[in-house]
């Protein structure tokens, strides 16, 4: 672990058993800019508006309480980007778990350095990654890998039917598998499938529980670049989320070898995509571009769609119920998803904030599930410690924090 200057000193003092005083109360080292996300049990809540007690999920997947935040004022800051596309805003202190490609490449154990050394060094390093988070168990009213499907190939437009369009056999026996009791699949026309109620009064079909369901989500009369994924199912466990996931790739995923695409016309639907991705411990870079098609020699400009490219854990099937697809694709095993830092950029100054989080390797995750730290004065004491002496039971000097 690198420390800092201030670290060292008093990590020197603790060497020769002096006792001392250190103006370094508990957070005085890193922080955020207030508005950037903290990922948390409840989804993604921003830094400044996180309460001691709060829960905020850690890189094991479990959700540690927020023991400490800390106001360190309107500071410079800089922008952090990643090799997918995102950053995030910290001051220069904000400390990041990180390896060079040297380091990575021979194997050295992580280190911890400051966004201001990152700057510096002007060098890639690479984070760790994280592993899925845990998630709730809270009731659902659609199957998850169903409304995955729907998002992808269902039709809601319409406020007062629900439809399905796949060719695949498998993918509709899927679909009428995982259909409410009271509900029914028809053939409409050709591949266009219709889902029904228990009976048809008044010109329409009644007591279809999942019409109701969609509605309560306020999914339906979504047309296509209007959908999303319902913050139920993001919050809830991996394998809710590896479900709908599956369902939308089912879908509306593409594959070649080992590669693996998303598209959608729905700019909300393609960052909940993103999210499920990151949250089972994988990344994703989104990019958008004008669509058209051509009729009777005229170009007809459609809506924008936007392409996620994927990279999921190579023990993560993303597809489960069209055949050619679990058949056309490859995982990868050699090269796993891996998060860089790849730029850092001054921007202007802002409000910093620094939570002290109850886990007990300091970290939390960030924008796009980015694993980011916090370190203790006295836990550079306790590790320079253990590596200098051979007893069990250590005698620290005492050290006061003011």
């Amino acid at each position: 672990m690198q420390m800092t200057s201030q670290q060292r000193q008093i990590v020197e003092c603790a060497r020769n058993n002096h006792d001392l005083i250190a103006k370094a109360r508990a957070g005085t080292g890193k922080g955020l800019r207030e508005d950037q996300p903290v990922v948390t049990p409840k989804g993604m809540v921003p830094i400044g508006l996180l309460k001691e007690g709060d829960l905020v999920c850690g890189t094991d997947g479990h959700s540690y309480p927020v023991v400490g935040i800390y106001d360190r004022g309107v500071l410079p800051l800089y922008e952090v980007k990643f090799n997918d596309g995102q950053s995030v805003i910290t001051d220069g202190d904000h400390r990041w778990l990180c390896q060079t490609k040297y380091e990575r490449d021979h194997h050295l154990e992580w280190k911890i350095r400051t966004t201001m050394d990152l700057f510096c060094i002007e060098r890639k390093v690479f984070l760790p990654m994280p592993l899925p988070v845990d998630g709730t168990s809270d009731e659902l009213p659609i199957e998850p890998w169903l409304l995955g499907a729907l998002l992808g190939d269902g039709c809601l437009a319409d406020n007062k039917k629900v439809g399905f369009t796949n060719p695949e056999i498998k993918m509709i026996d899927s679909v009428r598998s995982s259909l409410p009791n009271n509900c029914n699949l028809s053939l409409n026309a050709k591949i266009d499938w219709r889902i029904t109620g228990n009976g048809y009064t008044g010109g329409q079909w009644r007591n279809n529980e999942l019409l109701n369901s969609l509605r309560c989500l306020k999914l339906q009369g979504c047309a296509s670049h209007q959908k999303f994924v319902p913050e139920v199912y993001m919050t809830s466990n991996k394998d809710v989320r590896l479900s709908v996931l599956q369902g939308l790739l089912d879908t509306d995923g593409h594959t070649s070898k080992n590669s693996l695409e998303f598209s959608t016309s729905s700019n909300q639907l393609a960052l909940d995509v993103r999210r499920l991705v990151e949250s089972l411990g994988g990344l994703c870079s989104l990019a958008e571009r004008g669509s058209h098609y051509i009729k009777d020699g005229v170009r007809i400009e459609c809506k924008t769609s936007y392409r996620l490219h994927i990279r999921l854990p190579s023990g993560i099937n993303p597809f489960r119920n069209s055949l050619h697809k679990v058949e056309a694709f490859i995982p990868k095993t050699k090269y796993p998803p891996v998060r860089q830092i790849v730029s850092i950029t001054p921007v202007e100054e802002g409000r910093s904030i620094c939570i002290e989080v109850g886990s007990q390797d300091h970290l939390f995750l960030t924008v796009g599930h980015a694993v980011t730290h916090n370190t203790s004065t006295i836990e550079c004491v306790t590790r320079d410690q253990m590596h200098t002496v051979s007893y069990t039971h250590l005698t620290l000097p005492t050290i006061y924090s003011v």
